[in-house]
């Protein structure tokens, strides 16, 4: 079951989960980059002396030999995802102090780069805020010159910021992973929901303020789990549901499983409606929107070669693509022997009040008041000539367009 409305405050402990064996790459998000740049540049705790080395464990408590007792698989043999998993153990959780010297030094840098963007609004004043995949047209002489130093000193202390706030990602990457565990039933892969994460803890990085007093942990889980819950809302499904109405899924199945453990059975609509204490009609209305779409051309047997589809055994009463299209064939030559024969066989008016009351014309057909006002003739007539001029069609019409018009 999808735990979408996990807690906001839930702490997540122990570690950071099993390596999934996909052979997908992180999702498409270019900014996550610093979280790959940052696992593979930081340089990793120091190890302990070969006599205190213990072995590392996976989930289940299993221990995994060391690299002297079996043959280690190289870097070419593993996936992207189980890599990752690798470089992020390698750097351990900052104390409080050390986390928050990195955070102060992430300020910082945030604030350094802030005077680059206004600079750079300033310059371009028609946009609200650069896009990050063009380069910033501000060079560093002049964002040194705002700031009141030489750009060599400000480079310096930007590359130095740039390696510090990458080390407070990485060595945060594992509540990344915890996170996304809990939500890998949800419809998205887990390497996207890693990645998805990532970005989110990137931005609660750079928005952490050491001086309100609560643990970096504790803040970024939050822009973690907001990330990944737009990911979900965004990817899951093939029609796009607005966040509220997951929320509100979450709740109703959730309501679903305690009636069904207090009544011994499947709850009503009304049952239901009336634990939440919300309309029975937003109820089914939710509960509609919640069911999962399903291709008709999925073949029934994955087994077997040319194997139905859903699209060949399901009844449909409307009309496909090929008989729509004889259809509309058959109006357009039936049209053409009609027009045919009413210049043969009918008088002026009785031509022109059967054009206009069945729309023969380009224009569609006109009402009986639309056709007295046009041609000054009243009801009446127009009802006797057009009855008149129907009796004059049937007898000149030969077989060939009877059967048309039977086709119809």
């Amino acid at each position: 079951m999808c735990a979408f409305a996990a807690p906001l405050g839930s702490r997540i402990d122990g570690p950071p989960g099993r390596a999934l064996g996909s052979a997908r790459a992180p999702a498409r998000c270019g900014r996550a980059d610093v979280v790959m740049r940052a696992a593979a540049r930081t340089p990793p705790a120091s190890p302990k002396p070969k006599e205190e080395r213990r072995a590392p464990m996976q989930n289940g408590g299993v221990p995994v030999p060391l690299q002297g007792s079996r043959p280690v698989k190289t870097r070419s043999a593993m996936d992207s995802y189980s890599l990752f998993i690798q470089d992020m153990r390698k750097h351990e959780v900052p104390d409080h102090n050390r986390q928050k010297k990195l955070a102060q030094a992430v300020k910082r840098l945030v604030s350094l780069e802030r005077v680059r963007d206004r600079l750079e609004q300033e310059r371009h004043p028609g946009e609200k805020k650069k896009p990050r995949t063009r380069p910033s047209t501000i060079s560093d002489d002049e964002w040194a010159a705002a700031l009141g130093t030489d750009a060599q000193t400000l480079m310096a202390e930007i590359t130095h910021l740039r390696k510090l706030r990458d080390t407070l990602i990485a060595a945060n990457l594992r509540y990344v992973v915890s996170i996304a565990q809990q939500y890998q039933h949800c419809g998205v892969p887990l390497q996207d929901l890693v990645q998805e994460g990532s970005i989110g803890l990137i931005m609660g990085v750079e928005r952490f303020d050491t001086s309100q007093g609560y643990a970096l942990s504790t803040y970024v889980r939050y822009w973690i789990k907001q990330r990944i819950r737009r990911a979900i809302t965004n990817q899951s499904r093939n029609i796009r549901l607005p966040e509220h109405v997951y929320v509100s899924l979450n709740s109703i199945r959730k309501t679903i499983r305690t009636l069904v453990m207090e009544l011994g059975r499947e709850p009503t609509l009304g049952e239901i409606a009336e634990r939440m204490d919300v309309p029975e009609a937003k109820v089914q209305s939710h509960l509609r929107a919640g069911k999962q779409t399903l291709s008709l051309d999925v073949p029934l047997s994955a087994n077997e070669e040319g194997s139905k589809s859903l699209s060949d055994i399901i009844e449909s009463n409307s009309a496909g693509p090929d008989e729509l299209l004889t259809k509309d064939m058959l109006r357009s030559t039936l049209r053409k022997e009609l027009l045919n024969k009413i210049s043969h066989v009918l008088t002026a008016r009785e031509r022109e009040v059967l054009i206009l009351r069945y729309g023969l014309s380009n224009e569609g057909p006109v009402s009986t008041e639309g056709i007295r006002k046009r041609l000054s003739i009243s009801s009446a007539m127009i009802y006797n000539v057009e009855q008149r001029a129907m009796s004059k069609l049937r007898r000149s019409l030969d077989r060939s367009c009877r059967d048309l018009i039977h086709a119809l």
